[in-house]
C-alpha cells in the first residue's frame, strides 16, 4: 500500500540508439544517436508515504522564442493555478511519478520555426490564408489553446489546438 520512495535518477535527454534493433549492418543511420528530450515531469506529493492521496504537480519545459539569446529552454512548475519558472537542476532532482520524453529534432533538421510553419500550413489546408489564420496556427503550434469562436484562452493545448475546457465546450463531455 505504501509508495516506493527510492530515488531514481533521470536525465534531460535520452539516447535510445543502444536499445534499438538494427535490420541490417548497412543501415545509413546506424551510428547516429536517437535522441529524446525530457518535456515534462509529473510529481506526486503525498502525505506519510501513501500513494492513494496527495497532490500532483508538473514541471514542463518550454522552448524560448526564436531570436532569444541565452538559454533556449525554460522550465516551469505548474501547481494548480500557480506557475513559475524553476532551474533545470530542480526538475532533475525531483522524485518523478511520470517522465514524458519526446523525440528531439535531428541536427540540421526542421527546427521549431519550421514546425510552427508546417503546423500553420496544415491548419490552413496548405493554402495561404490571412495573417490572422497563420498567426493563430503558429500560436497553436507553440502550445497555446486557440480558444473558441475567437475567444482568447491562455491554457496549454493538446495536438488539436484546444485545451481540455475548450474541447469539452466544443465537443461535449
Amino acid at each position: 500500500q505504501n509508495k516506493v520512495t527510492r530515488p531514481v535518477s533521470f536525465d534531460a535527454s535520452l539516447n535510445l540508439r543502444p536499445f534499438l534493433w538494427r535490420h541490417s549492418a548497412a543501415e545509413a543511420d546506424a551510428g547516429k544517436p536517437v535522441l529524446y528530450e525530457l518535456r515534462a515531469v509529473v510529481v506526486h506529493l503525498d502525505k506519510a508515504g501513501f500513494s492513494h492521496f496527495g497532490h500532483y504537480i508538473a514541471y514542463v519545459r518550454r522552448r524560448a522564442s526564436e531570436g532569444t539569446s541565452g538559454n533556449t529552454t525554460k522550465w516551469y512548475v505548474l501547481d494548480d493555478s500557480t506557475v513559475h519558472e524553476v532551474p533545470e537542476a530542480e526538475v532533475l532532482s525531483q522524485q518523478a511519478y511520470l517522465l514524458l520524453y519526446a523525440r528531439a529534432a535531428p541536427a540540421g533538421g526542421e527546427g521549431a520555426s519550421g514546425a510552427a510553419a508546417a503546423a500553420a500550413a496544415a491548419a490552413s489546408g496548405g493554402r495561404r490564408g490571412s495573417g490572422t489564420d497563420v498567426a493563430a496556427a503558429a500560436e497553436a503550434a507553440a502550445g497555446r489553446c486557440r480558444g473558441r469562436a475567437g475567444a482568447v484562452c491562455s491554457f496549454w493545448a493538446c495536438c488539436d489546438g484546444l485545451c481540455t475546457r475548450c474541447y469539452q465546450e466544443e465537443h461535449g463531455r
